[in-house]
């Protein structure tokens, strides 16, 4: 990981509960969200602009999900992990 801290405790914790409680696919997810995650720490800017003032969004590979962020000084903040069907996002 860079040096850019990530906030996704909550998110872990959720992909934890969500791994545990479902399929094989729920796990999928898990590892895919995890996956996006390390790809937004190691390059915030790299994922298009939702909002100003850097308000982010990063698709989770294979799923119709994304993980909406923000970015704060030197923080990245996970606003959410959104499903992504049906909304106007990039």
């Amino acid at each position: 990981m860079s040096a850019v801290q990530v906030n996704i405790e909550i998110v872990r914790a959720f992909v934890r509960l969500r791994a545990l409680l479902a399929t094989h696919r729920g796990q999928r997810f898990g590892k895919a969200v995890e996956r996006t995650l390390v790809r937004i720490a190691e390059s915030p800017f790299l994922f298009p602009l939702l909002y100003e003032p850097d308000i982010r969004s990063a698709k989770v590979d294979r799923f119709s999900y994304r993980v909406v962020y923000i970015i704060v000084g030197g923080d990245i903040d996970v606003i959410a992990v959104a499903h992504a069907a049906g909304r106007d996002v990039k």
